[in-house]
Formats: structure tokens, C-alpha cells, sequence
């Protein structure tokens, strides 16, 4: 479970930017409520990376060189940390003006 979690906080986010970005001048009232929403789902699975401290993936052969996610404390932390100062980011996204105001 936690090497599937792994690539998810990786993969999540930029899966789902490719939603916001075409939303940016159709309707920013759902931009905006992804743009706070997207970041506590990671914040959440931040979380739950501290439950498994042992977690690794090994993917080789991407770029050709392989690539490998592995949790420890520091990288625990270091994505615990990330993942609330973007959600703390994504709140400050400006709410849509009412009509009539």
C-alpha cells in the first residue's frame, strides 16, 4: 500500500492540473474549489505516508536512468511539510466575486 501511495502524492497532482489548467477562464468558482480541494487530498495521503516509514517503488528504466521513491523520516516529513504548505496556499486562493457586489 504505501508504494502505491508513493506514486500517488508524485502522480496526483499533475494528473489533475491537466483538469484545472482548461477550467482557468471557463469557470473559476470550480478552478478554485480544486485548486483548495487537490492539495488536502495530498495533505491526507502526506499523512497516511507516516504509517508506512518503510515504503519504497523502483521503477526502472524511466528517463533510462530508473526511478526510486523511497519514505524514510526525512522524506516523510519533507513531504508532510510540502504537502501543508501547499494546501495552506491553495486556501488563500481568492474566492469568485458575487454577482450584483
Amino acid at each position: 500500500m504505501g508504494n502505491i501511495l508513493l506514486l500517488f502524492l508524485v502522480l496526483f497532482p499533475m494528473l489533475l492540473s491537466a483538469w484545472v489548467f482548461p477550467l482557468r477562464r471557463r469557470d473559476r468558482r470550480y478552478r478554485n474549489w480544486l485548486i483548495q480541494i487537490i492539495p488536502a487530498v495530498e495533505l491526507a495521503a502526506a499523512l497516511l505516508l507516516l504509517l508506512w516509514p518503510g515504503a519504497a517503488l523502483e521503477l526502472p528504466g524511466v528517463f533510462g536512468f530508473g526511478l526510486r521513491l523511497q519514505a524514510g523520516s526525512l522524506g516523510s516529513l519533507l513531504a508532510l511539510v510540502s504537502a501543508f504548505l501547499w494546501a495552506a496556499t491553495g486556501l488563500n486562493c481568492p474566492r469568485p466575486r458575487e454577482a450584483g457586489r
